[in-house]
């Protein structure tokens, strides 16, 4: 039975609305039926991949991403949701083709290069990082992930200075974000800022961080609370 545009709508917008609040399961149900109304549209395609990203699944956002890439080759948003996707299983160098693939159909696009300057960061690439991380900051100022990264990078290249106030603006845009305590609870460990280390690690963990956070925090207090009272 053929949908009317304004049930297919309807449906779209359910299915943002599901995954905004995380309803995985349900937004996925909308638009599989969104791809069987339409087999041809992208967006929908892409955003059942980030409905499997959302849920863990790596491997099914990536096929999802690919067919909506498929449909059209030009989706930006498309290559940045499989360029992520591809970095988390490791595949790196595929991950750096799809951003930049994503810069060249959305050259504005902050996010894009804030996340090509992690992957860059992994490899050891920490200068076009770093220049990366700036491009990010300088399209959307309130870019905190770009903050963040770059003040581990800046870590990395021993200027404290830098990485401190990198990680202060990563806190105040993001506040809500355990992964910038958690940056900034590293710098000041590396500037011998003891309590302020410790109590941005317990910062991390009262806000519901992922596991690795909540690991390295725990780790951090555990070291500096010995230091304190060896």
């Amino acid at each position: 039975m053929r949908q009317s545009p304004q049930a297919a709508s309807a449906l779209k917008g359910r299915a943002r609305a599901l995954a905004a609040l995380g309803e995985h399961d349900r937004a996925l149900s909308d638009l599989t039926e969104l791809i069987r109304i339409d087999p041809r549209d992208p967006v929908a395609f892409n955003n059942r991949g980030a409905a499997w990203e959302g849920k863990g699944d790596v491997e099914r956002a990536i096929a999802d991403y690919s067919e909506a890439l498929r449909l059209d080759p030009r989706y930006a948003l498309a290559y940045r949701n499989r360029a992520a996707m591809l970095a988390r299983n490791g595949a790196l160098d595929r991950a750096l083709a799809d951003y930049a693939q994503a810069i060249r159909f959305s050259p504005t696009d902050a996010i894009a290069f804030a996340q090509r300057g992690e992957i860059r960061q992994r490899t050891g690439d920490l200068d076009r990082a770093l220049a990366d991380y700036g491009e990010a900051i300088r399209l959307d100022p309130r870019q905190a992930l770009a903050y963040q990264h770059r003040a581990g990078l800046w870590q990395k290249k021993g200027n404290l200075g830098a990485a401190r106030s990198d990680a202060d603006r990563a806190v105040a845009l993001a506040p809500e974000r355990a992964e910038a305590y958690l940056m900034r609870a590293n710098v000041a460990r590396a500037l011998g800022r003891i309590d302020d280390a410790i109590d941005d690690y317990q910062k991390a963990l009262e806000l519901k961080p992922s596991e690795d956070t909540r690991r390295e925090a725990e780790a951090g207090i555990r070291k500096l609370t010995r230091t304190v009272n060896p």
